[in-house]
Formats: structure tokens, sequence, C-alpha cells
């Protein structure tokens, strides 16, 4: 998050995703659990995806 002011920036970037102005689902290229954790890595090492999003509920 770099230079983020996480007090004031978390709660406008939480409205913009809400009202459909933050586009953070199309930002995810895959998903994976978190056994496929060294693929995802490879899949961006690679540059076959921008974005892979470990997900602990798969």
């Amino acid at each position: 998050m770099g230079s983020n002011q996480f007090r004031s920036d978390m709660p406008a970037y939480i409205e913009m995703y809400l009202d459909g102005r933050l586009l953070l689902d199309e930002m995810v290229s895959a998903r994976r659990p978190l056994a496929e954790i060294n693929e995802g890595y490879d899949a961006m090492r690679a540059v076959t995806v921008a974005r892979t999003v470990i997900d602990f509920s798969l």
C-alpha cells in the first residue's frame, strides 16, 4: 500500500468499491488455495497472470 494514509484512504477505497467505482474483482487474474501457493508464484514469475489471490476457503 506504499504511502497510503490508512485511516483516511481505506474508508474511501471501501466506499468506491461498494459504489462500483473501484473494480477490484476485475484486477484478480486467478484464485488459488493455500496448497497451490507455489504454483501461484510460478504463474506470476512467468507473467501468465497479473494478480493471484490465495483463497483460504478453497
